[in-house]
C-alpha cells in the first residue's frame, strides 16, 4: 500500500479567512466612497435645480413684468422709482406676477430695488432649498423704467 502524499498546492483555512477579511475591509471602504459620491451628486443636483429655477423666474419676469404692471401692483411710483427704496416679494407674490406655480421644494423670493443706473429697476431673485437653506441661488435682472 502506498503512503499518502501531502498536497501542498491548496489553501489553508487561515489563508482563506485572511483573504475574506481583507476583501471585506476593501469592499467596506469602497462602499463609503460610493455613499459619499451619491450624496455629492444629490447636493449638486439640488444646486443645479435652484440655479435653473432662478433662471426660469428671471426669464419669465423679463417677458411678463413691465413698469406698468409694477405701478399697478404699487411697487413703483409713476416715475419708476421703487416705493420705499426696496421691496421684498414672497413666493406667492412672484407666482401671482408670473402666473405660474414654482417648484414646491424651493423657497423663491425677490428683492426689487432702484438700480444705480438711471432707467433701471433691479430684480434680485433668491431661490433656497426648503430642507437646506444654505443651498441658495441668486440671480439678477433689470426692468426699464
Amino acid at each position: 500500500m502506498r503512503g499518502f502524499q501531502k498536497n501542498q498546492n491548496g489553501f489553508t483555512l487561515l489563508e482563506v479567512l485572511l483573504s475574506i477579511v481583507l476583501l471585506g475591509i476593501i469592499l467596506t471602504s469602497f462602499a463609503g466612497l460610493f455613499a459619499q459620491s451619491a450624496e455629492f451628486t444629490k447636493r449638486n443636483d439640488q444646486k443645479l435645480t435652484a440655479v435653473q429655477i432662478s433662471q426660469k423666474v428671471v426669464n419669465i419676469i423679463e417677458e411678463n413684468v413691465t413698469k406698468q404692471s409694477l405701478i399697478d401692483d404699487n411697487i413703483v411710483d409713476s416715475a419708476g422709482k421703487v416705493i420705499g427704496g426696496s421691496r421684498i416679494l414672497s413666493q406667492a407674490e412672484i407666482e401671482d406676477d408670473i402666473s405660474q406655480t414654482l417648484n414646491p421644494g424651493f423657497i423663491v423670493s425677490a428683492v426689487i430695488t432702484n438700480s444705480s443706473a438711471e432707467n433701471l429697476i433691479q430684480y434680485k431673485i433668491i431661490v433656497q432649498e426648503k430642507t437646506n437653506l444654505k443651498n441658495q441661488s441668486e440671480t439678477f435682472t433689470y426692468i426699464r423704467r
